[in-house]
Formats: structure tokens, sequence, C-alpha cells
């Protein structure tokens, strides 16, 4: 089963009212997480994308590694709809490599105005007041705050899902 964008249970509610700027984390780093980053940024949200290895895509370029000839129109289709929604670029005529597909990837998401957090786990959610506060994240440096109102994870099992659903990291009460 590949990354649905599946919001987390608990954040349905967490929508803060007094934050003008809309910030959003995707986490995983496949199509769907791509795709929902894309559209979040379209809504008007901050985006930034947690990515568990060192490229995008990771269910296209990390677990096929290449699309034979015969998978390669599909694959095309499937990435041209992408790119026609967001209007985004997409290369003409040459075959997909999952080298050419990391680098169309990169674009994209540099071109949205997307952050990535490359070599990122998700460690937890800041929760105040029944309300999403952020997450906590972690990297090679050590662990890291990112504010934000929404999350979405696109993991290839829902990893975060299963990682942080009903076990929030609290603030006491103030």
């Amino acid at each position: 089963m590949y990354g649905t964008g599946v919001l987390l249970p608990f954040f349905f509610y967490c929508m803060s009212k007094e934050e003008t700027l809309l910030n959003s984390v995707v986490i995983g780093s496949t199509l769907k997480g791509l795709e929902s980053a894309l559209l979040l940024t379209k809504k008007g949200y901050k985006t930034t994308i947690l990515c568990s290895g060192t490229y995008l895509g990771e269910d296209i370029t990390g677990t096929w590694k290449w699309y034979p000839k015969e998978r390669q129109k599909e694959l095309r289709i499937q990435l041209e709809k992408i790119a026609k929604r967001f209007s985004l670029v997409m290369p003409q005529g040459e075959l997909l490599y999952p080298g050419t597909i990391k680098r169309l990837f990169m674009e994209w998401v540099r071109s949205a105005g997307i952050k990535v957090c490359y070599m990122t786990r998700l460690f937890g959610a800041v929760v105040q007041k029944n309300q999403l506060k952020g997450i906590v994240a972690a990297d090679k440096q050590g662990l890291f705050y990112l504010p934000c109102t929404l999350v979405i994870d696109a993991t290839l099992h829902l990893e975060a899902t299963r990682s942080i659903t009903g076990n929030p990291m609290r603030f006491p009460k103030e």
C-alpha cells in the first residue's frame, strides 16, 4: 500500500484561528505526499515535507528503481496529470529514469516554494489545549520543532499515524 495522504486522526479539529499564515507538514515523500504538498501550497499553506531518505518520490524511485518501456507510458501519464494540475514542467519524450524523476520532483518543490527536510523522522506532535501547535522531528543534528496547523501522513505504510496516534506530547496546564 502506498502513502495515501491521510490526515492524522486527532488533527481534524486542531486548526488555529488566530494564525494568519497557515503552516502544514507532509510526512513522507511519496508521490501522494508530493501531490498533497503541492495542493496545500496552492491553497495558501506554507508547506514542509519531511523526507526520511535523501530523495523525493520514494515509492516510485526507491521501490521499482526503473520503469521498463511498457511501464513508461503509465508513469508518464501519472506524472503529466500532476504537472498539468499544478502548472509544472514535465520533460517531453525522454525516458523517465529514477534520477530524472528525482530531479523533476526537486524542481517541482523548488518552484512551488516547498521546504524539504531530508533524512528526517517524526518524533511527536505538540498539542496545547487540544490544538495542534506543531511537530517535533529529528535529523542528524538532533530534535527540532516545526510549527504547523495541519499534518498529513504520506508515508508508505502510514508509519507516522501509527507512531503518534494517541500519544501526542502535551504541555502542562498554564
